[in-house]
């Protein structure tokens, strides 16, 4: 769990920095860390679509992906326990 919460904790921090300035590099980043979470929840196949807009200094945040399967929770304690 320790990993999971460093790696929402790396996204928060991205979100918070205002790197989108950096453009490909950041959304490569986010993109890593948002598959490395998400298949720990998920049998994703397909690559993950993330869209960001800023309107009025608001970011929208969009990710979308199809999974095959949610995983669960049993799942998820093996694999941190190793």
């Amino acid at each position: 769990m320790k990993r999971k919460a460093s790696e929402i904790m790396r996204v928060q921090n991205l979100l918070e920095g205002d790197r989108l300035s950096g453009g490909k590099e950041f959304e490569e980043a986010l993109l890593f860390d948002l598959t490395t979470l998400l298949k720990d929840y998920f049998d994703i196949r397909e690559n993950i679509e993330l869209k960001i807009e800023k309107e009025n200094k608001i970011y929208k945040i969009s990710i979308g992906f199809n999974a095959i399967t949610i995983k669960n929770f049993g799942v998820l304690n093996k694999l941190n326990n190793n």
